[in-house]
């Protein structure tokens, strides 16, 4: 989460959205930066309200807008899937480098999600919306309105790129995921995008 109390903005980091990506490029920006470790970093907006919200208005003396941005759901999640079947985490009780895409679903979609599934739902990281819910396949106008809102250029560089493999997925299984991903999928109809 990064803080921009001069120009009373808060950017929160939702997990697999080029988070990583816009904190290196705007971190020398921030009043205050929220990093590394993941409860930090990524911090909810119900979170923020309930428990920081007072204090960065009393420091930004006035409210600040909110921002995120949101990951089409199937990408999003095939992008948890790709990024934790990474060599890191070979042995690790999160890899999913022996685990077809089909199977990660399913052990998604269970009511109890083993280790490597547990990877929460965007819909629930932003059920307090912010004021701002940006496309993650829109980050050129994002940076082009941060970079006005902030009065900063910057380059947006990929990072923590998830390593490329095929994602198959039974039918079954596509149909139960695009049930479940309702919410998602009409949140990020209401994100904001380049059209």
């Amino acid at each position: 989460m990064l803080i921009f109390l001069q120009k009373k903005l808060v950017l929160f980091a939702t997990p697999k959205t080029g988070s990583t990506a816009l904190h290196t490029a705007l971190a020398g920006k921030s009043d205050i930066l929220f990093k590394n470790a993941p409860a930090a970093k990524h911090i909810s907006p119900q979170r923020y309200s309930k428990t920081m919200q007072p204090l960065v208005e009393d420091l930004a003396k006035g409210t600040c807008e909110t921002l995120a941005v949101i990951r089409e759901p199937l990408d999003w999640l095939g992008s948890w899937y790709r990024y934790r079947s990474r060599a890191a985490l070979s042995g690790h009780q999160n890899s999913t480098a022996d685990i077809s895409y089909d199977q990660f679903v399913a052990d998604y979609l269970s009511d109890k999600r083993p280790p490597h599934a547990a990877v929460g739902s965007q819909a629930n990281f932003l059920s307090c919306t912010p004021d701002y819910l940006w496309r993650y396949d829109c980050m050129n106008s994002l940076s082009i309105f941060l970079s006005l809102r902030l009065e900063h250029r910057f380059d947006l560089q990929q990072m923590n790129v998830s390593p490329i493999k095929t994602l198959r997925l039974s039918p079954n299984n596509t149909a139960a995921l695009r049930d479940y991903f309702k919410p998602d999928l009409d949140l990020y109809e209401t994100a904001i995008s380049d059209s």
